[in-house]
């Protein structure tokens, strides 16, 4: 299988944009190191490393592993990212682990190679993506996680022992990269820092503005189901949906969508809306009359994890103007939602929330 006219003419592309802001690394590892990975936007992205005394032998390197993996998983790359490494500081587990513990959890913005020819290496996207240096949620800074890290060092290099010992030395690297979409235009992405791995714009434009929020709109109504309630997330590391569920989440997104359909008046994400709209209302929130034309309204059980600001949320979704095109479809809902404000409820095992009666007027 011969790589295509159209992925040999971007990869062409791609290599020209980056090859002359990549510079050699000094010391006696490789003098360049570069990462290709790619997506058929089905499956997740595919890396795979290179290294070389120069950039033509990395870049090879790269594009024959891509070649590679393109006959055995017989994908047609539509994303392609290359990331090269910029500096590098040979440290061991045990300053590694020391580092961590002043890092946020997620928030480590560095890569690491298991050894100084970076034949075992590992993106700071791949260690944060497959929890490498997660510790659970009871766990504020970042940690070494070493099942999780055994587990993709296997996937990714084909190792099956590690040696986590505190004397061991290991390899932190920062790197920049580039993004190409399909269409072949080049982003750039940071590198050492807060926003490292983040696309670099310069000046936000009224164009860039809102191609976030159609992009953004899309990917959020796509993942409303027909019964109006959200795939909460996705667990990169273990390829498997966040079964949990947040009633204010589902709320205050539904906010945000609302806010984003004023400016696109997309169908596709105002159908979506509506779908949300319908669960909220039906299945995460109840409502009774109460006689004398009053109103109460309160969360049902399977949404009391939910915090004080959920009638806040709903409130602003009541008041958006472009709500009233969907009131036909979501019978009262200015009748009970609109006098909602949000107090703790003492009956155990009812809700977390309730409205206080108010008449209306």
């Amino acid at each position: 299988m011969a790589l295509s006219g159209d992925l040999k003419e971007r990869l062409a592309r791609l290599r020209a944009n980056i090859e002359p802001r990549v510079a050699g690394l000094a010391g006696a590892g490789p003098a360049f190191v570069l990462f290709l990975s790619f997506t058929d936007l089905t499956r997740r992205a595919i890396t795979v490393t290179a290294t070389g005394d120069n950039f033509d032998i990395a870049w090879n390197g790269v594009t024959a592993r891509l070649w590679e993996h393109l006959v055995r998983e017989r994908i047609r790359p539509c994303w392609l990212r290359v990331d090269w490494v910029e500096q590098a500081e040979e440290i061991t587990w045990r300053i590694l682990k020391q580092r961590l513990t002043s890092t946020k959890r997620n928030y480590f913005r560095y890569g690491l190679s298991l050894d100084r020819c970076f034949a075992n290496a590992f993106l700071e996207g791949e260690l944060n993506a497959n929890a490498m240096l997660y510790g659970g949620p009871g766990i504020e800074h970042a940690v070494v996680n070493e099942a999780n890290f055994a587990r993709y060092a296997r996937l990714r290099h084909g190792l099956e022992h590690l040696d986590f010992s505190d004397d061991r030395p290991i390899i932190q690297f920062s790197a920049r990269g580039a993004f190409m979409e399909e269409s072949g235009a080049v982003h750039w992405l940071a590198g050492a820092g807060p926003d490292a791995s983040r696309r670099i714009i310069e000046r936000l434009q009224p164009a860039d503005i809102r191609g976030l929020i159609e992009r953004g709109s899309h990917y959020l109504a796509t993942q409303v189901g027909s019964d109006g309630r959200f795939t909460y997330g996705w667990h990169p590391c273990f390829d498997r949906e966040i079964r949990a569920y947040n009633a204010l989440r589902h709320a205050s997104t539904l906010y945000a969508m609302l806010e984003a359909w004023e400016v696109t008046r997309d169908p596709s994400l105002f159908d979506a809306i509506d779908r949300g709209l319908s669960h909220l209302t039906e299945h995460l929130i109840r409502t009774v009359d109460l006689g004398d034309e009053k109103l109460a309204s309160w969360l049902r059980p399977m949404a009391r994890s939910s915090s004080a600001a959920m009638p806040s949320a709903c409130l602003r979704c009541a008041n958006m103007p472009s709500l009233p095109a969907a009131r036909g479809t979501i019978p009262c809902w200015s009748s009970w939602l609109l006098p909602s404000v949000g107090c703790r409820t003492a009956q155990p095992g009812v809700s977390t929330m309730c409205s206080p009666i108010r008449a209306l007027p």
